[in-house]
């Protein structure tokens, strides 16, 4: 099915490939082959961001593409200002140059365990960090964390040690091993589960100062400053930090201080996706974006009338290499046609392809303002091989909106109200997805597509195409459901890949319909069909041919 249009912005970086750039965008997924239709319509709500880079993290063919091979490279040194928060101009040595972090356990690294690494970069701006480990981090099985592998990519001054410790996580033990660590060499301890906030006040005059968030031996929930040799025995020092007073807050507790007076780090136990952070006018939220986009305010899409996507159609028109399917441009090809030009209010029509369409219903559309534009297939995508039909039409879609901007559809996608002028004054227009997949927070189905000419979430989304399964009919594009119509304006449309949304709703309030698989309804076969159907599909046939002149093709 599809989603709801909706102007989203994006964010990426090569690991968040978007997490980088904002722009109008959308999320990536996987195509199936199962979705009886899709709905578009405009959405007036909060402005979903979504991340761009995070497209490669998908599937993995183990044999073709590899966890090394990943370019998930951003620039985690520009960033504002901030005084009061960050070293700044102050003096050498002020704070210690060498950060410890440990990460505890088999686990995965998540974007939260990401912020409290980057909280010592930004704040600390340190010579070394020091990623102590029993187990390097786990990819989930379709690769949206991998927040590591951008760290590991980002920082030259990362350093990986591995421990050789049978102490257990939040252990006295391994807490007085740490401990130890820093009374040899001195420098700034990191828990997993901590972000700092600021430069403490009382670090520049006392050997060691430390804050956890509770009185206990969990080294995941703390931080420790320590000087090089410092004089206080191990024994006390565990003392105090079991019965000191919580230094390290909650974010709801951070959320109601002064962020350049207020507690110097954040405990964060439950996950965190960078889509949580844009918009938000929490401290926490500045905070979080400042430490992964480099800036504090909240990251919004604007639109602009003086540079809004022009009111012309894309389709693609492949010659199948399967002689069992037919290439004959058939009666709902035709209906999609009439309905982007006389409902959604597209002025032309261009069909790319390797061969012209043919048929009865091609032929009807002679004096309308279509264009057959010949082009060559592609037959490789970053010298890649390239057989599958979905993806040879994905890279000219791709190609078509870069160089000459406008609204891409299936051919299976049927318009069934105007398209606004609001929605297309934004760079780039999709439409979420209601399946969830793996631990992605958020999908898009690109078979409806607005873009403006080289809109920065198009040149950003080509790039990922150098990791490409052409054995995969997913891969780099989007996930569809089982049958059912699933309208993403619905208060509630996600679900697994195998839910149904079954909530009634009227097809007026939409854009479009995309029908996937199976790929139309009986009711819109042929004329015939939509004049005597019963269903919302023929109604809508039968709203396209009324809305064209074409009535007199139902007497």
């Amino acid at each position: 099915m599809y989603a709801a249009a909706q102007p989203v912005q994006f964010s990426m970086s090569l690991s968040g490939w978007v997490r980088t750039t904002r722009v109008l965008g959308w999320r990536p997924i996987m195509r199936r082959q199962s979705v009886l239709c899709c709905v578009l319509i405009p959405f007036l709500s909060v402005v979903t961001l979504l991340l761009l880079g995070n497209l490669i993290r998908k599937l993995v063919h183990e044999n073709r593409l590899s966890v090394d091979n990943l370019p998930l490279f951003r620039d985690v040194h520009n960033q504002e200002a901030w005084p009061g928060v960050e070293l700044g101009g102050s003096r050498p040595g002020q704070v210690p140059h060498t950060v410890h972090y440990l990460w505890c356990g088999s686990k995965e690294f998540h974007f939260q365990h990401y912020l409290g690494v980057l909280s010592a970069i930004r704040i600390l701006r340190p010579i070394k960090i020091v990623f102590h480990y029993t187990h390097l981090p786990q990819l989930d099985e379709f690769w949206y964390h991998t927040w590591f592998l951008e760290l590991k990519q980002s920082v030259s001054y990362l350093v990986l040690h591995r421990l050789d410790t049978a102490d257990e996580c939040g252990s006295e033990d391994l807490l007085d091993t740490m401990i130890g660590l820093l009374s040899e060499e001195g420098g700034v301890y990191l828990g997993e589960n901590v972000i700092l906030t600021r430069i403490p006040d009382d670090t520049t005059d006392v050997p060691f100062w430390f804050a956890f968030s509770d009185s206990s031996w969990d080294m995941t929930r703390g931080i420790v400053f320590a000087r090089e040799s410092f004089e206080a025995s191990q024994e006390v020092l565990l003392e105090n930090i079991v019965n000191e007073d919580p230094g390290c807050v909650s974010v709801e507790m951070y959320n109601m201080e002064n962020p350049t007076t207020g507690p110097e780090c954040i405990t964060v136990v439950d996950d965190v996706y960078p889509r949580d952070i844009w918009t938000s006018h929490t401290h926490f939220g500045e905070l979080a974006r400042w430490l992964y986009y480099g800036r504090r305010a909240p990251l919004s899409v604007q639109p602009s009338q003086h540079e809004a996507i022009p009111r012309i159609s894309h389709y693609t028109w492949l010659k199948s290499t399967n002689p069992a399917v037919t290439d004959e441009f058939d009666f709902s090809h035709f209906l999609s046609v009439l309905s982007a030009l006389y409902v959604a209010g597209l002025e032309h029509v261009y069909v790319h392809g390797d061969e012209e369409p043919s048929g009865e219903w091609w032929e009807e559309l002679a004096n309308e303002n279509v264009t057959f534009v010949r082009v060559q297939r592609p037959e490789t995508i970053f010298q890649q091989e390239v057989d599958v039909g979905a993806h040879i039409s994905d890279i000219l879609r791709y190609g078509a909106l870069n160089r000459y901007g406008g609204v891409y559809q299936d051919r299976d996608v049927v318009w069934v109200s105007r398209l606004p002028g609001w929605l297309l004054a934004y760079p780039t227009v999709a439409c979420p997805e209601w399946p969830h997949y793996g631990q992605w927070p958020d999908t898009i189905n690109i078979g409806v597509l607005l873009a403006r000419r080289q809109a920065p979430w198009i040149r950003h989304f080509l790039p990922t195409n150098r990791y490409f399964r052409d054995d995969d009919w997913n891969w780099n594009a989007v996930i569809c459901a089982m049958g059912e119509c699933h309208p993403a304006w619905l208060e509630d449309p996600s679900s697994n890949v195998s839910g149904k949304s079954r909530e009634p709703f009227d097809w007026r309030e939409a854009r479009a319909v995309h029908f996937r698989k199976p790929k139309l309804p009986p009711s819109l076969a042929s004329p015939r069909d939509v004049m005597e159907g019963k269903d919302i599909f023929a109604e809508i046939g039968r709203h396209v041919l009324e809305m064209s002149g074409r009535k007199d093709l139902l007497e």
